[in-house]
């Protein structure tokens, strides 16, 4: 959305400049190439207040009934915890098993997410999904309504999630075979990078570290994890294991010490 507000202002400024050489120059001084020029920056101008015209209603296509991927409020509501492909006309696969998976996600992601993502120019989240390991991929699909307000939630069961899961892992690893579960546990510094290193930071001021300011011991600090969406709407829920939340209580709590 920036980089198109700054092709917006630089068009913007090339429209006015060569106007200005227009008239000062008049109609017979303004060559071909100058033409060109202008005709390529007013397109510039249009595409990207276009863009910043569409992202400006995100994540509605109409405000309050229907999101950007052409799922209504209302549709999401009666799904809950149903799924997806079931009730989805234009796809081939209406179940996920284990010889469809990879394809049934990619359904699910032209459905979903293609209405302003895709794995090329528009929007693209390849370079990122590339860095992120499938626990954190997953975790992400799971959590796109609280990650920005601009984003739709994912909408489908837990075995869908997974197949879009594994579909982006695969798209963005080059065909690479999906990886199996990775059962190891992983260290408080690895958990905060997959949980929580989208929206925080590891300083003391963040509020990540500075919320934590009241609770007395770890079994608080896990107990604020347990409800971080009930705290506040803008976060999704954490959705690791126990052990893992134990882990990332005592990462948090070391990290708060440091002040």
């Amino acid at each position: 959305m920036v980089s198109s507000l700054n092709h917006l202002v630089i068009s913007f400024g090339v429209i006015i400049l060569l106007l200005f050489v227009f008239l000062l120059w008049k109609t017979d001084k303004f060559s071909f190439t100058n033409s060109i020029i202008l005709l390529i920056a007013i397109f510039v101008f249009f595409g990207a207040f276009e863009f910043l015209r569409e992202a400006g209603r995100k994540p509605f296509i109409i405000k309050d009934y229907m999101y950007s991927n052409a799922i209504r409020v209302d549709q999401v509501e009666k799904m809950e915890g149903e799924s997806f492909l079931k009730h989805s006309k234009w796809v081939k696969n209406k179940e996920v098993t284990e010889d469809n998976e990879i394809e049934a996600g990619g359904e699910i992601f032209r459905t979903q997410c293609y209405a302003c993502h895709s794995l090329g120019i528009k929007n693209n989240i390849n370079k990122k999904a590339a860095l992120w390991d499938l626990k954190k991929i997953r975790r992400i699909v799971g959590s796109l309504k609280g990650i920005t307000p601009f984003m739709t939630g994912f909408v489908g069961t837990e075995e869908e999630k997974n197949a879009l899961a594994k579909w982006l892992w695969y798209e963005t690893h080059e065909g690479e075979p999906v990886p199996g579960e990775d059962s190891s546990i992983l260290s408080g510094e690895k958990l905060f990078e997959n949980y929580c290193s989208d929206c925080h930071e590891t300083e003391t001021d963040d509020p990540a570290l500075s919320g934590l300011n009241k609770a007395k011991n770890l079994e608080e600090i896990m107990e604020i994890l347990g409800r971080l969406d009930i705290l506040n709407e803008d976060m999704p829920p954490f959705e690791g294991s126990e052990e893992e939340k134990k882990i990332l209580a005592e990462y948090l709590d070391k990290l708060r010490s440091k002040k």
